[in-house]
């Protein structure tokens, strides 16, 4: 399919199969939504990602389902980054678990948005892309080390050094791979102001539990303490804390 939409200005995407589309001309692009509701994948469809994606450099706000961030990098030869950047996103919107399998796609949008002031994560339980059993070639990203992997990232994210100001986590657990991610932002975030948290757990919830209150207090003091304690690359950083709505 080969689209002109110059007078575009969001586009959402909900399908269970991305066939292949090519968009021109969308220069007035704002709002961009691509979920793929299904878990397996092909070269045929990583290309049809590939070639959508390359039509949406104009949109000022992207969110991505776990689909595509699996698969971007992996149906383009495991790309660092996409052929045409991102210039003007200002906010990437991820639906994540933070499993191993999604590293590279989350490493190759930041490296492509060089702009992004805001990134979002909504946090989900991992699911991980079943490749088609034909395609030998495409990476294997379970075999990535998820202890060293933000450690080793240390080529230049343009966001990380310029732009990116805020990050906001819904869902947030306190795993590991959260706060390894979050370090990592921190170290490498040259102007990041905010850091806002939205835990798992639910106001009314907490409100009608005095001890789930006590611990839910006690676990945001201990995720405090952790990012007060870890390397920062910017003085003005600070974190806040809240209960999901």
């Amino acid at each position: 399919m080969d689209l002109s939409t110059p007078c575009l200005l969001s586009l959402t995407i909900i399908e269970s199969y991305l066939m292949k589309t090519h968009i021109r001309n969308a220069t007035q692009l704002l709002d961009v939504f691509v979920g793929i509701t299904e878990i397996h994948a092909d070269h045929i469809q990583g290309e049809a990602l590939g070639s959508l994606t390359n039509g949406l450099m104009h949109c000022q706000s992207l969110t991505l389902t776990t689909w595509c961030i699996q698969v971007l990098p992996a149906g383009n030869n495991s790309l660092e980054r996409l052929a045409n950047a991102f210039d003007n996103l200002k906010h990437l919107c991820l639906a994540v678990g933070l499993a191993n399998q999604e590293f590279p796609g989350i490493t190759c949008l930041l490296r492509s948005s060089p702009n992004l002031d805001t990134l979002t994560l909504h946090m989900h339980e991992p699911e991980n892309v079943i490749w088609d059993e034909f395609q030998e070639d495409v990476l294997d990203n379970s075999d990535i080390e998820e202890q060293t992997y933000w450690e080793t990232q240390n080529s230049i994210f343009k966001c990380l050094h310029y732009s990116l100001k805020e990050v906001v986590i819904h869902g947030f657990i306190g795993s590991i791979n959260e706060m390894r991610f979050l370090w990592f932002l921190l170290e490498k975030a040259r102007f990041l102001e905010r850091i806002n948290i939205i835990s798992f757990l639910a106001q009314p919830e907490l409100a009608g539990n005095p001890q789930q209150c006590i611990q839910h207090m006690q676990f945001q003091d201990q995720i405090f303490q952790m990012l007060l304690n870890c390397p920062k690359a910017s003085a003005q950083v600070h974190a806040s804390f809240y209960p999901s709505s």
